[in-house]
């Protein structure tokens, strides 16, 4: 938990690290294949901080929300070779039951199956899992 008044390159580059060469990463080894098959989903993951940051996650929040533009962009330019991108944000606990009383939160057999909805339908370049 990192204060955006306290980020710095040395304390942003972890987040950076896991978030978004980790991504980039990931999907450069699954791509090329994908795309010589001409099918495919990649689906990249963050929490909802990257859409509406939290101030005790600076860091963390700037590397989910360059995760998601690089999402986008990667969603745009594959759109018409049968490769599907999409950004997931999740804003709610995961898990069989709440953290915390009241605290919103999905089973993994539930987001197992938001997932597979949006590889299913293929209509969205993202997907935000919260409360409402």
């Amino acid at each position: 938990m990192i204060d955006p008044l306290d980020v710095t390159p040395e304390n942003l580059r972890p987040a950076v690290d896991a978030m978004l060469f980790g991504a980039v990463a990931a999907v450069q080894t699954v791509l090329p294949e994908m795309r010589e098959r001409g099918s495919g989903t990649i689906l990249l993951t963050a929490g909802v901080g990257s859409i509406d940051p939290v101030p005790i996650f600076g860091a963390l929040n700037a590397a989910q929300a360059a995760t998601r533009n690089w999402a986008f962009n990667l969603h745009a330019a594959l759109a018409s070779t049968g490769v599907h991108v999409a950004h997931v944000a999740i804003g709610v606990g995961i898990g069989e039951t709440a953290p915390a009383p009241g605290y919103p939160f999905r089973t993994p057999a539930q987001l197992a199956d938001l997932f597979w909805g949006l590889h299913v339908s293929r209509d969205a370049r993202e997907l935000v899992v919260t409360d409402a």
